[in-house]
């Protein structure tokens, strides 16, 4: 006969040659182990580059999940998607690993671009990731230079030394 003890888990039973054996059960919780897509940084700001030359910028993706993260695709959307391009090696990323998408702005004219990087993965709450890209594109390199005349004592042209008036 099978019957259960005072704890609800332990049951005892005895086999026709009046063996007691002690069968135990428990419950098995299913742990969170999905794969799990993070993008850092968030956002990519190439900052004020020269028409006609790049910029590289790279993000990391990550899978903080306990199996593996599957990678779609990965492509660049929005009106200035033009001003940039990507590489990577990111296909299916483990658990607790991370690849790397290298983006290169090259801008051409001047003004404002603005685009989006976009992961598309099998990560069950987020399947697809987005990296805000953003940069200026400027004609000439902009010096940020300032002289203080009052501190200046002479200018100095190859091998020629002019006196400076200080009045």
């Amino acid at each position: 006969p099978l019957y259960s003890s005072a704890a609800s888990d332990v049951y005892k039973r005895q086999d026709e040659n009046g063996v007691t054996n002690l069968l135990h059960s428990f419950d098995v919780e299913a742990g969170v182990a999905e794969q799990n897509i993070a993008v850092n940084p968030e956002e990519l700001d190439f900052g004020q580059v020269q028409g006609g030359l790049t910029e590289n910028l790279s993000v990391t993706v990550e899978n903080s999940g306990g199996e593996a993260l599957g990678i779609n695709g990965i492509s660049i959307t929005g009106a200035d998607a033009g001003s940039f391009m990507q590489t990577n090696d990111c296909t299916t990323v483990a658990a607790g690993e991370s690849c790397n998408v290298d983006v290169t702005f090259m801008p051409t004219g001047e003004g404002a671009r603005n685009a989006a990087l976009e992961i598309q993965s099998d990560d069950p709450d987020t399947p697809t990731a987005s990296v805000a890209l953003m940069g200026q594109s400027v004609m000439a390199a902009e010096a940020d230079i300032a002289v203080d005349p009052a501190s200046v004592n002479s200018v100095s042209y190859t091998h020629l030394t002019l006196p400076t008036n200080r009045e």
